[in-house]
């Protein structure tokens, strides 16, 4: 009976093993989760089964091919995504709390880029290099270590610099023209509930000047559609040790190397990418969801089902602002479709019209309800987008990216503390 359970035994857990250890490639993100290779665990089951299935004289030869070639696999990734050899240069989940996300602290990150439309497109053709550098603090965020601050800076990619050089950020410049300490909370891919929770978190720690304020910017390309969350209690969103392992985890898995190979490898260009041409020929991308949300009427962005959480957010972040005796400004950054939509819409005849989306019109007006003082960077960017297009063909944005190049974000600079030595909603 005994040799007889044994048996049954072994003839269940062999196979479950095999599988598990051709499967560790896939939970190690080796094998991305994309596409067809979503497929890999099953194949994998499959395989443990038939190799189970085959005669003796060749079942053992296989096995040990098969998991000795996930084994390798597993390896060579370890080996290459290690810090010697790949240091880590991208935001993560933030495992003491996964809803944010943070840059490795203490980076310093010099390389060559290009821009995020290109990238997605996969064709080089359209790309405009540039060497960028960032830096973060201990905390992950893109700045120095000021010992006072009179103006923190809060906002997704466009307030990080997305694209551009460490001193190139509007952040940075407003610090450098005004020689006054700038911290940028900044945080690429973050929504303003998102942002919120990120001053919420890091206000405690930030040593602030009598008169500090807060420059939060909006970005009208997509913080309508960016996800929210129902909740603006901080102590109420911390997720524990299951959501702390969980952060590490996706981060160890998304640091791959090999499975970042292999997911350019199989990835086709991002049809959500349009190749277009200006007047003088020179190639410009635009982003496709960015020409539509372009397009909404005032009316279907107060309809949206994110509005309303957004100006709750916006409420919240007022709240928390006159709590902790902070000015707050609220800048909405135009995108890239708006401002030149004279070049990619043929039907758009308001050539001399200063172009505001339907979305910044709406919250500029529910914001100013609120007593929040806000800066509209619409018109002024599409002046001026004009003016430098018709002298020399320049342009305000990189021509392979969905942000604002070096000129952009010295104007966005520029432009936002012309406001404020106006002595705005005094």
């Amino acid at each position: 009976m005994i040799p007889h359970l044994r048996a049954i035994i072994k003839a269940i857990c062999v196979p479950l093993l095999i599988a598990l250890l051709l499967v560790l490639p896939y939970v190690m993100g080796a094998v991305p989760h994309i596409g067809v290779f979503k497929l890999y665990p099953i194949l994998c089951v499959i395989l443990s089964i038939i190799l189970t299935l085959l005669p003796s004289q060749h079942r053992q030869n296989l096995r040990l091919a098969f998991v000795s070639a996930a084994l390798t696999i597993c390896l060579v990734d370890l080996i290459w995504r290690s810090p010697l050899i790949s240091p880590q240069v991208a935001k993560q989940m933030w495992p003491p709390l996964p809803v944010l996300s943070r840059w490795p602290a203490n980076l310093s990150l010099h390389h060559t880029r290009r821009g995020d439309l290109a990238t997605l497109l996969g064709n080089s053709r359209y790309a405009e290099p540039r060497e960028v550098t960032v830096i973060t603090d201990a905390y992950g965020f893109r700045n120095g270590d000021p010992a006072r601050i009179d103006y923190i800076t809060l906002g997704d990619s466009y307030t990080f610099g997305s694209g551009s050089s460490q001193n190139e950020s509007w952040a940075a410049l407003i610090g450098r023209l005004t020689d006054q300490p700038v911290y940028n909370l900044g945080m690429g891919g973050s929504s303003p509930w998102q942002q919120y929770v990120t001053l919420a978190i890091e206000r405690s720690r930030l040593h602030t000047s009598a008169d500090a304020a807060v420059i939060w910017m909006i970005f009208a390309g997509n913080d309508l559609d960016d996800p929210y969350i129902p909740e603006w209690d901080i102590d109420n969103l911390r997720s524990g040790l299951t959501g702390f392992l969980r952060a590490y985890y996706l981060n160890f898995r998304v640091k791959s190397r090999v499975g970042a190979l292999l997911t350019r490898w199989v990835t086709e260009s991002d049809k959500r990418v349009v190749i277009s041409h200006l007047p003088d020929g020179q190639s410009i991308l635009y982003f496709q969801p960015q020409l539509e949300r372009a397009q909404r009427s005032v009316e279907q962005v107060r309809q949206h089902s994110n509005y309303e959480p957004l100006l709750t957010t916006v409420r919240a972040v007022k709240q928390l602002t006159a709590d902790n005796g902070l000015r707050l400004y609220m800048v909405i950054a135009p995108s890239k479709e708006e401002i030149y939509r004279w070049a990619w819409d043929s039907g758009y005849e308001s050539a001399n019209a200063a172009p505001i989306s339907a979305f910044s019109k709406a919250l500029t007006q529910d914001a100013r309800q609120e007593n929040i003082c806000v800066l509209e960077l619409a018109p002024s960017f599409a002046e001026e987008a004009r003016r430098r297009y018709a002298e020399d063909g320049s342009l305000l944005w990189w021509r392979d990216d969905t942000h604002w190049n070096v000129e952009g974000n010295h104007f966005a600079a520029t432009s936002i503390l012309d406001w404020l030595s106006s002595e705005p909603c005094q």
